[in-house]
């Protein structure tokens, strides 16, 4: 004689949910992820120094997976804008490679000559948005949040 045995179908749902929990995860983690890519990248943008807005309008974010995100920027000056140039960044003053001044136009328009500049100091924009993310509950929330509804979801279906 054989005997089949079977969970009752409330029991088939959570050993079903049990099954995906590896998606339920990685939708949770992505989700944080996505979200603390956004604010990153908000908070990057708000911090970042406006002259022409290129450098602000040029901060992107991606999200490569369930666990890896990046911010980033295009503009070749932006590592400048982060860390300083000349004094400000440890290497001393900017001193005219090929010519006897290093000539620029100031904001206000007006052509400089100088033999030597101290250089900028660093603005630390992406360093400022890292600190705030880390200081913020923006990952744990969003993965809570999608946790908590596929865990009321399957509540519900119980």
């Amino acid at each position: 004689m054989i005997i089949n045995l079977q969970p009752t179908p409330q029991t088939q749902v959570l050993i079903n949910k049990f099954r995906q929990s590896p998606e339920i995860l990685g939708r949770a983690m992505r989700q944080g992820i996505q979200e603390g890519c956004l604010f990153f990248k908000t908070k990057a943008q708000q911090f970042s120094p406006v002259d022409t807005t290129k450098l602000r309008g040029s901060i992107s974010s991606q999200v490569n997976s369930n666990t890896d995100g990046r911010i980033f920027t295009n503009t070749k000056y932006a590592p400048y804008q982060e860390y300083g140039t000349g004094i400000y960044a440890g290497k001393g003053y900017i001193y005219p490679k090929k010519a006897k001044f290093l000539v620029f136009k100031n904001k206000a328009g007006k052509l400089i000559f100088a033999k030597k500049v101290k250089g900028v100091k660093g603005r630390f924009y992406f360093k400022k948005a890292g600190e705030e993310l880390k200081n913020s509950s923006i990952l744990d929330d969003a993965i809570t949040k999608v946790l908590k509804k596929e865990l009321w979801l399957t509540n519900k279906l119980l």
